[in-house]
């Protein structure tokens, strides 16, 4: 897939007057960072703004209405002014007010917006319910629950296995801090900070699969993600973890989602020591002129 910079042009949107972003996708990460109100999740809304479909849009504007001159434009790089096909683009947003216990089926809604998050507080997609309980059992789907079960242990190295049982509940298997099995626990038992790190990836994991089922076939790898291109926006990653957590979780979703562009907007430093390499970084600051404004690396 060819790599392009995004060029984001923002006009009096939340705390931006009007300005120009341009984020690199040669890179897996690009971070906002800046003191506590300075505009690091209006930069994520903007984008998922820009991203979202006509319908999506709608409902944007009902959760955030906008000023009648609010515009965001958005192209491929700045020489050849390409205008970009947002049916190729699978944008997935988690916001800082994100409810990591997972939903039910049921409680999702039927025009399910997997950035809405971004914009109101919102239930993340369980990857029990609607995942794993179900293809333990289906054999066509063998290769997917292991496949999620792999990525979730990826994040949590203390994790031993995931089972579930005749009765379809998943239980999780831990280790002591020296390396002895802990009795299985449902997923209500685990900590804040586990329930935390499963929520976000089996939600992502989910809305992946949904866009590109193929993945799993005989004829292509595993690496989901690949059908389109797939960026995630997340306000906050810290949030319930550790700083040896936060340090590692970039890495660690690169590992699990090779193929996904990560745009967060954090007020951690272990967050950006965990940068894998040639991520961007840029820097958002209020003023009283000219709102927000966006620079390079601080």
């Amino acid at each position: 897939m060819k790599t392009h910079d995004l060029v984001l042009d923002i006009k009096n949107f939340q705390c931006f007057k009007e300005l120009r972003v341009i984020l690199p996708l040669n890179t897996s990460w690009t971070f906002f960072t800046g003191e506590p109100g300075s505009g690091k999740t209006s930069a994520l809304q903007a984008i998922a703004r820009a991203l979202a479909s006509p319908q999506q849009i709608l409902l944007i504007n009902s959760l955030l209405p906008q000023a009648e001159n609010s515009r965001l434009n958005l192209k491929w790089d700045q020489q050849n002014s390409v205008n970009v096909n947002k049916a190729h683009i699978l944008v997935i947003g988690y916001g800082a007010e994100r409810q990591c216990l997972g939903a039910d089926p049921w409680d999702i809604d039927t025009e399910h917006y997997p950035a809405k998050s971004l914009f109101q507080s919102a239930m993340l997609r369980s990857i029990d319910s609607e995942g794993l309980s179900r293809w333990y059992f289906q054999s066509f789907n063998q290769k997917v629950f292991e496949h999620a079960v792999s990525l979730i242990k990826l994040v949590l190295p203390r994790l031993d296995n995931i089972s579930v049982t005749e009765a379809s509940q998943v239980l999780y298997s831990f280790c002591d801090d020296e390396g002895a099995p802990l009795a299985p626990v449902p997923f209500a038992q685990l900590s804040t900070s586990q329930r935390h790190v499963i929520a976000l990836v089996g939600d992502l994991f989910l809305n992946l699969f949904d866009s590109d089922k193929d993945c799993f076939t005989q004829q292509r790898d595993t690496s989901i993600g690949q059908s389109k291109r797939s960026i995630v926006l997340i306000d906050q990653p810290e949030l319930y973890l550790s700083a040896t957590q936060q340090r590692a979780l970039p890495t660690q979703l690169s590992k699990c989602f090779p193929n996904i562009h990560f745009i967060v907007a954090t007020n951690s430093n272990d967050v950006l020591v965990g940068a894998p390499a040639h991520s961007k970084t840029f820097w958002i600051e209020r003023t009283g002129d000219k709102g927000a404004i966006i620079t390079g690396s601080p």
